[in-house]
Protein backbone atom coordinates (compact mmCIF):
# COMPACT_ATOMS: atom_id res chain seq x y z
CA UNK A 1 0.00 0.00 0.00
CA UNK A 2 1.56 3.58 -0.82
CA UNK A 3 0.65 6.96 0.19
CA UNK A 4 -0.30 9.88 -1.97
CA UNK A 5 -0.25 13.38 -1.20
CA UNK A 6 -3.13 15.53 -2.41
CA UNK A 7 -0.99 16.72 -4.88
CA UNK A 8 0.20 13.39 -6.23
CA UNK A 9 -3.37 12.79 -6.30
CA UNK A 10 -4.57 15.79 -8.12
CA UNK A 11 -1.52 15.49 -11.17
CA UNK A 12 -2.68 11.50 -12.13
CA UNK A 13 -6.29 13.14 -12.22
CA UNK A 14 -4.78 15.82 -14.79
CA UNK A 15 -3.15 13.05 -16.76
CA UNK A 16 -6.15 10.60 -16.68
CA UNK A 17 -8.04 14.09 -17.87
CA UNK A 18 -5.35 14.09 -20.83
CA UNK A 19 -5.04 10.66 -21.91
CA UNK A 20 -8.77 9.62 -21.73
CA UNK A 21 -11.00 12.93 -21.72
CA UNK A 22 -12.51 12.41 -18.29
CA UNK A 23 -12.23 13.87 -15.30
CA UNK A 24 -12.20 11.65 -11.59
CA UNK A 25 -13.27 12.07 -8.77
CA UNK A 26 -11.25 13.09 -5.72
CA UNK A 27 -11.26 9.22 -4.43
CA UNK A 28 -10.47 7.85 -8.00
CA UNK A 29 -7.39 10.61 -7.86
CA UNK A 30 -6.00 8.85 -4.99
CA UNK A 31 -6.45 5.43 -6.34
CA UNK A 32 -5.02 6.21 -9.75
CA UNK A 33 -1.56 7.73 -7.66
CA UNK A 34 -1.11 4.91 -5.76
CA UNK A 35 -0.41 2.86 -8.37
CA UNK A 36 2.71 5.49 -9.97
CA UNK A 37 4.85 4.16 -7.18
CA UNK A 38 5.11 0.82 -7.78
CA UNK A 39 5.18 1.65 -11.62
CA UNK A 40 8.06 3.59 -11.21
CA UNK A 41 9.77 0.86 -8.81
CA UNK A 42 9.42 -1.63 -11.63
CA UNK A 43 6.74 -3.50 -9.63
CA UNK A 44 4.17 -2.97 -12.54
CA UNK A 45 5.21 -3.61 -15.67
CA UNK A 46 4.22 -1.94 -19.13
CA UNK A 47 2.99 -5.19 -20.34
CA UNK A 48 1.21 -6.33 -16.67
CA UNK A 49 -2.33 -6.41 -16.53
CA UNK A 50 -3.43 -4.45 -13.68
CA UNK A 51 -7.22 -4.46 -12.77
CA UNK A 52 -8.04 -0.47 -11.42
CA UNK A 53 -11.53 -0.03 -10.65
CA UNK A 54 -12.15 3.83 -11.06
CA UNK A 55 -15.29 4.93 -9.79
CA UNK A 56 -16.66 8.61 -9.68
CA UNK A 57 -15.74 9.86 -13.05
CA UNK A 58 -17.29 13.39 -14.19
CA UNK A 59 -16.45 15.37 -10.83
CA UNK A 60 -15.93 18.72 -11.93
CA UNK A 61 -18.61 18.64 -14.42
CA UNK A 62 -21.18 17.50 -11.67
CA UNK A 63 -19.46 20.67 -9.83
CA UNK A 64 -20.07 22.90 -13.24
CA UNK A 65 -23.73 21.97 -13.31
CA UNK A 66 -23.21 19.55 -15.92
CA UNK A 67 -26.50 17.21 -16.52
CA UNK A 68 -25.31 13.82 -15.89
CA UNK A 69 -26.83 10.58 -17.14
CA UNK A 70 -26.30 7.23 -15.09
CA UNK A 71 -25.19 4.29 -17.00
CA UNK A 72 -26.71 0.52 -16.36
CA UNK A 73 -24.48 -2.21 -15.87
CA UNK A 74 -23.73 -4.21 -19.22
CA UNK A 75 -24.37 -7.70 -17.44
CA UNK A 76 -25.54 -8.01 -14.16
CA UNK A 77 -25.67 -11.72 -12.89
CA UNK A 78 -28.12 -12.74 -9.75
CA UNK A 79 -27.25 -12.42 -6.17
CA UNK A 80 -27.67 -16.38 -6.07
CA UNK A 81 -24.64 -16.67 -7.72
CA UNK A 82 -22.44 -15.25 -5.43
CA UNK A 83 -23.84 -17.92 -2.71
CA UNK A 84 -21.19 -19.50 -0.41
CA UNK A 85 -23.30 -22.56 0.76
CA UNK A 86 -22.53 -24.04 -2.34
CA UNK A 87 -19.59 -24.18 -5.00
CA UNK A 88 -22.17 -25.03 -7.70
CA UNK A 89 -23.46 -21.49 -8.03
CA UNK A 90 -19.55 -19.83 -7.39
CA UNK A 91 -18.88 -22.13 -10.80
CA UNK A 92 -21.76 -20.54 -12.38
CA UNK A 93 -20.70 -17.21 -12.14
CA UNK A 94 -17.24 -17.76 -12.44
CA UNK A 95 -18.59 -19.33 -15.61
CA UNK A 96 -20.64 -16.48 -16.91
CA UNK A 97 -17.61 -14.14 -15.87
CA UNK A 98 -14.88 -16.27 -18.30
CA UNK A 99 -17.58 -15.72 -21.21
CA UNK A 100 -18.33 -12.23 -20.48
CA UNK A 101 -14.06 -11.37 -20.60
CA UNK A 102 -13.78 -13.82 -23.15
CA UNK A 103 -11.31 -15.94 -20.99
CA UNK A 104 -13.06 -19.19 -21.39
Amino acid sequence: MYSVSNAEAERAGAMFLELEGCDLDPAAEVTLASLLPPAKMGLILPDDIVLVNLTGVGYHRLILGHVLYPQLPDTTMPASCLSFASSTPLKSAEKTFRNIFLLA
